[in-house]
């Protein structure tokens, strides 16, 4: 009998949304069966519920927060686990697949790894971790965003010591 491990987040949220995350699992079993549910939490977010992690692993190197749980689970029924974080920035986020163990005989199942993009608030505002290349609609060619745009565009980029657009 397998124990099927689900995870689910959204594709895409805004750079400041919370992103839940579910971590959904059954008890296939004919008993009442205790689990340890294991989660490695990605770096470069912030804590917001649980606000706290429950321990510190080092993984390849770097230590990493991870949640814990023990969850009891009469026959074939479902947990459903979920917690909360936000991104500290823009891009492309991973996390690792949540990791099941069924205290009875010992055996872990993994859940599915997901990704998640974390995307400019487009607002006509060139805000702080925004530049042209993360936030293109927002931060137009031009703009101080930290960024040079080393091209002849007749528009003079203040981020370039040289840019051949920005007369003396």
């Amino acid at each position: 009998q397998n124990i099927e491990v689900v995870k689910e987040v959204k594709n895409n949220i805004v750079l400041g949304e919370e992103l839940e995350v579910r971590v959904i699992f059954n008890n296939p079993y004919n008993d009442i069966y205790t689990f340890e549910v294991k989660e490695f939490l990605p770096q470069g977010v912030t804590l917001i519920n649980p606000s706290k992690a429950d321990n510190f692993e080092y993984h390849d190197g770097i230590l990493t927060s991870i949640y814990r749980w023990n969850i009891v689970l009469q026959p074939n029924e479902l947990a459903s686990i979920k917690y909360k974080i936000k991104p500290d920035h823009l891009g492309e986020y991973g996390i690792k697949p949540t990791t099941i163990i069924d205290t009875i005989n010992g055996k872990y199942y993994l859940s599915n790894p997901v990704q998640f993009n974390v995307l400019c608030n487009e607002n006509n505002l060139c805000e702080e971790n925004e530049n042209s290349l993360n936030c293109p609609n927002d931060c137009k060619t031009g703009v101080k965003d930290n960024i040079c745009d080393y091209k002849v565009d007749n528009i003079c980029d203040p981020d370039c010591t040289q840019d051949p657009d920005c007369k003396l």
